[in-house]
């Protein structure tokens, strides 16, 4: 199965593609949608739109993750990034494409273990699962990629041992992690 992780943005949109197979996940492709900031917002969508119609035709996912919308104190900015979750979700169900909306929080816990954890962490943790090589401060595709994989602990092969894991733990089991281990072995990074 193959998934697309997108953190949109109006400037800079990052994008990871993640195939899960087996209880394996591997990176297929990842990058930045650099859109021109001197060009009118209109302009950009449009250019975000193809790059990504482009990736979809290319790559042929099954699924997308994208972040949910939050609010910024900056109502214009909160604004524009919605006309770019709009556009990307467009691109999307027009190829069919699975959508899988999380919020930050959700994308860092099932990469971290902690929902509150730093852009860093993230980016360490997704060069470990991943076996990547970290790309200091390129947060915008390091987010893309944990969009991608937490897409795919959701709905790919690894959802029913994860979903299981993040149920125990919101219960409040503390042994929860120590189970998922026993039971994925294969999966831990030395």
């Amino acid at each position: 199965m193959v998934i697309l992780g997108i953190d949109p943005g109006t400037r800079i949109t990052g994008y990871g593609i993640i195939r899960f197979e087996k209880n394996q996940y591997s990176v297929i492709d990842s990058g930045l949608i650099r859109l021109d900031p001197k060009e009118d917002l209109s302009r950009r969508l449009v250019t975000l739109y193809s790059r990504l119609a482009s990736l979809i035709e290319a790559w042929k996912p099954v699924c997308m993750g994208i972040e949910t919308a939050f609010f910024n104190k900056n109502i214009s900015s909160t604004m524009k990034l919605g006309h770019a979750r709009g556009v990307i979700l467009l691109a999307a169900a027009q190829q069919d494409l699975q959508i899988v909306e999380l919020s930050p929080r959700e994308v860092k816990r099932h990469v971290t273990g902690n929902g509150n954890a730093s852009k860093q962490q993230v980016e360490a943790m997704i060069s470990r699962l991943l076996n990547i090589e970290s790309r200091t401060q390129d947060y915008d595709m390091s987010d893309a990629l944990a969009i991608a994989l937490s897409a795919g602990f959701s709905v790919g092969p690894g959802s029913s041992a994860f979903k299981t894991v993040t149920q125990t733990v919101s219960r409040g089991k503390r042994n929860a992690w120590a189970s998922f281990v026993n039971q994925n072995s294969d999966r831990i990074i030395r």
